[in-house]
């Protein structure tokens, strides 16, 4: 509810319960309703975890025309 009011929230779930999917929708639909170029920045602490939730955003979004795009930066140390 919070996230669709535009608030910012704080999470902590086990694995499987549905985390992405709580940021992902509302994100989409905001989309949806307002579409822009660039929308949304959603950081993550590995690659592994980055194409996850971009394989949530395509098939949460299968049925729009939203255009996903992704990109992993990968420091060498």
């Amino acid at each position: 509810m919070f996230i669709f009011l535009g608030k910012d929230i704080i999470g902590l779930a086990e694995t499987g319960s549905g985390k992405t999917g709580a940021f992902a929708l509302p994100i989409l639909q905001a989309l949806l309703e307002n579409p822009q170029r660039y929308f949304a920045l959603i950081l993550t602490p590995t690659r592994e975890l980055a194409f996850q939730i971009a394989e949530q955003f395509e098939a949460l979004g299968k049925t729009s025309t939203i255009i996903y795009s992704y990109a992993c930066f990968c420091p060498f140390l």
